[in-house]
């Protein structure tokens, strides 16, 4: 393995400085930068995380798979190939993708409120009827951490628990009234509630990855934001922020009672951790660890190196990318249409089975493997320019200018990026599919074709 780290911060090194020089010094950050800092991520810091980490590591019981790994050269000297050829071909997909940027029309403030509270409103009903459906607001918050695996069958009206993915328009919605309130002042207050809201539903729901693309463009824009700068606005924007982690803080207080959730059948059926007596599979041998805090937050990015290495070791059936069409049979209620039994096993289902057998969760499945699962090493390359071309192709499309256009750009921005580690079409159209709808909606909202380039950030 020891070959791979140093491929992967030789790798870190090339692309940081092809970053520093296309971005002029960093100042013109676009969608493929936050790209690359997915890719160093998940294919140079978790990889080094789990070269360093201690075998005995408690870290290691969530993430019980990732103990055991290939120890043949061979495997990481592909698993390099792969990487390097994937972030080529992003580029090149990104760079060749130079159609014309769109020119918006002019949309009203008050379009943005009547198309944002419908969003909101509606997300926000759904979501009371979800807690209605799973027992009623206490139960619901008391048991979040099991609901997140998936609704019981034993429900009275379990047949309707489809409404939770209704309610998450609410951070679409949440989005779209900011640009109406950066248009018309007397909207924030609409605005603040909504994302709020947006907050409580996404915390309740969703854990880390999903809270973090919807806060981080919010606070980064207005952190970055210099238009109309006084001591008054940068107070009013420290409260903002105070708020907002409140609000999560608050409603992570609510989901205390079941804060402890261990994961016991996961466990059983992986097997329990290995001694420190007992082989593991790993190339270091190290006197020195890490801190358990760093192995943490590694091996919560480290499930794309490892699948990679898992495909390479026992190598997928093709399946001719039959996943980017079946989505749109798992967007049909199941429980209101019965037809599970005659679709095939979803790409996550495959990944979890053949890493760690019949367990109640699920292993996601990133970019570069959904491509191997697709049609191999070429899919790999077929499925990265594919997705660059697309990443350059939704950012030219994409809002800037004003506070809420440029969180309406940079949410999309962090969701392009985070394919790279949720590269399932499964997940793109199921679990985002409240994005894909408002990005359809805002295409239909506005503009025409235009001959004038547009930055890929505005610069404040």
């Amino acid at each position: 393995m020891i070959l791979y780290i140093l491929f992967s911060w030789a790798f870190f090194c090339l692309s940081a400085a092809f970053e520093f020089r296309r971005t002029e010094n960093f100042r013109k950050l676009d969608t493929f930068s936050l790209i690359t800092l997915a890719f160093a991520v998940v294919y140079v810091f978790a990889p080094s995380v789990l070269y360093w980490a201690s075998p005995d590591d408690a870290s290691f019981t969530k993430f019980i798979w990732m103990r055991h790994l290939p120890g043949d050269a061979w495997t990481y000297a592909i698993c390099a190939l792969l990487v390097l050829g994937a972030y080529v071909c992003i580029y090149l997909g990104y760079a060749i993708s130079r159609g014309q940027p769109r020119l918006v029309l002019s949309v009203s403030a008050k379009t943005y409120l009547i198309v944002g509270s419908i969003f909101t409103i509606g997300g926000l009903i759904a979501f009371l009827a979800f807690l209605q459906i799973v027992g009623g607001p206490v139960t619901a918050f008391q048991k979040a951490w099991y609901l997140r695996q998936g609704t019981p069958d034993d429900l009275p009206f379990s047949q309707f628990a489809f409404v939770k993915r209704l309610s998450f328009f609410v951070v679409p919605g949440s989005v779209f009234l900011l640009q109406g309130a950066s248009r018309r002042l007397s909207y924030w207050p609409i605005a603040a509630l909504a994302v709020a809201s947006a907050l409580v539903i996404l915390t309740f729901m969703n854990g880390r990855l999903q809270l973090a693309i919807y806060v981080a463009p919010i606070l980064l824009v207005m952190l970055t934001f210099r238009n109309g700068v006084t001591p008054r606005t940068v107070l009013a924007r420290l409260c903002v922020a105070c708020l907002m982690l409140g609000v999560i803080a608050g409603t992570k207080t609510l989901m205390q009672t079941s804060a402890a959730f261990v994961d016991a059948p996961a466990i059983a059926a992986a097997g329990s951790p290995p001694s420190a007596n007992e082989p593991v599979h790993r190339a270091s041998a190290l006197a020195y660890h890490l801190p358990q805090k760093v192995v943490s937050v590694g091996l919560e990015f480290a499930f794309p190196f490892c699948n990679l290495l898992s495909v390479l070791t026992s190598p997928p059936e093709p399946r001719w990318f039959m996943d980017l069409v079946l989505p749109i049979f798992h967007l049909i209620p199941k429980r209101i249409v019965p037809i599970a039994d005659y679709l095939p096993a979803r790409l996550y289902e495959l990944n979890t089975m053949t890493q760690v057998g019949a367990v109640t969760w699920g292993i996601p499945v990133d970019l570069i493997c959904f491509g191997y699962f697709s049609l191999g090493a070429f899919g790999v390359l077929v499925v990265s320019f594919g997705f660059g071309w697309l990443a350059r192709r939704v950012e030219m499309m994409m809002p800037g200018g004003n506070y809420g256009d440029d969180v309406f750009r940079l949410s999309l921005m962090f969701l392009i990026a985070s394919l790279v580690m949720y590269g399932d079409p499964n997940w793109l159209v199921i679990e985002q599919f409240h994005w894909l709808f408002a990005v359809l909606l805002y295409t239909l909202l506005t503009g025409t074709k235009s001959k004038l380039a547009m930055e890929p950030i505005r610069q404040q």
